[in-house]
């Protein structure tokens, strides 16, 4: 052990080697005392050590200033490019997105993802060109996932207190049930529950897991129904939604995101919503492991998610 590098390494001030390699550019040792904001006598003293620890002059006094010795002309070919990898693992260069390359692995509902993508990406190819995005299918438990390393982040309907992995709060969303525009419901001069509940519902699928009961909250909403039915259809693919929506009497539960998208893209209007039911207001988490916290990369681009996804919760 004595006679490993690291063990040698210990030994030695690394802050003479900076020292050295400044005296080595400036040829001056008051000059090089100014560089390293130290008196000209502190210097001096460096100098003395420097001297000491490779067993060399290194300089020579001349009418000008300093000159190095061949040991120290040796030395500065080597110290360089030894100050300039240091550099780079202590004081890692700034993060430039243009020159990011990397592949973020989300996990976003359907009916989130919608509006969220479109806007996400079109910002990534801005000023990230080589970045790539891979949008993966929405788990009730994206867990193991986070753990694996196979996504980057998950959005989320509950907190996860795991030390392990990080929470931030985006908002919430609260259901609306949607109808086409032609629906006998718009006939009538009051929508209830009730009459709600006389007609089929469609519904986004969120898969379940074994390892973690969960249940989707617009899912639960209809289960506090005495007459609650089961949706007819239950889709991760929001065009089939929209399309079975917009050309039969079924209803489709939604939220507050959806009402300007289906409005001009679908004709569906809402027709029922819980704004004022905070009981069935749902908070969204976005969640990441904690491995990729400080990561350049990621935390640029979750910067860039956390805008657009607060702008659509807003």
């Amino acid at each position: 052990m004595k006679n490993s590098i690291e063990f040698e390494l210990s030994r030695i001030d690394l802050n003479l080697i900076v020292s050295l390699n400044v005296l080595l550019k400036e040829r001056n040792v008051s000059r090089a005392a100014e560089q390293m904001c130290v008196s000209q006598s502190a210097m001096s003293r460096t100098l003395a050590k420097l001297r000491d620890m490779f067993d060399d002059e290194l300089f020579i006094r001349t009418s000008n200033g300093i000159s190095p010795t061949p040991k120290a002309s040796e030395l500065e070919l080597l110290i360089a490019p030894l100050l300039n990898d240091l550099h780079r693992l202590l004081i890692p260069k700034e993060f430039d997105p243009f020159e990011c390359d990397a592949q973020f692995n989300l996990s976003v509902p359907t009916y989130i993802s919608s509006f969220l993508m479109p806007r996400l990406i079109g910002e990534v190819m801005k000023v990230a060109p080589t970045v790539s995005v891979t949008e993966a299918n929405v788990k009730s438990n994206p867990f193991p996932l986070l753990d694996a390393g196979e996504l980057d982040f998950a959005m989320h309907y509950a907190r996860e207190s795991h030390p392990k992995y990080f929470s931030e709060h985006l908002g919430h969303i609260y259901p609306i049930v949607y109808a086409r525009k032609e629906h006998p419901l718009f006939d009538g001069d009051v929508t209830t529950m009730a009459s709600l509940l006389s007609y089929p519902f469609i519904s986004m699928n969120v898969e379940e897991s074994q390892t973690n009961a969960f249940t989707s909250p617009i899912h639960k909403l209809l289960e506090l129904s005495q007459r609650f039915k089961k949706p007819v259809l239950r889709s991760s693919q929001t065009q089939i939604l929209l399309d079975v929506a917009g050309s039969s009497d079924a209803l489709l539960f939604g939220s507050n995101l959806h009402v300007d998208y289906f409005q001009s893209s679908s004709q569906l209007l809402p027709i029922y919503s819980f704004e004022n039911e905070v009981e069935y207001h749902v908070d969204l988490f976005l969640i990441q492991h904690e491995r990729n916290r400080n990561n350049s990369a990621h935390k640029w681009f979750k910067s860039l998610m956390l805008n657009q996804l607060r702008a659509l919760l807003s």
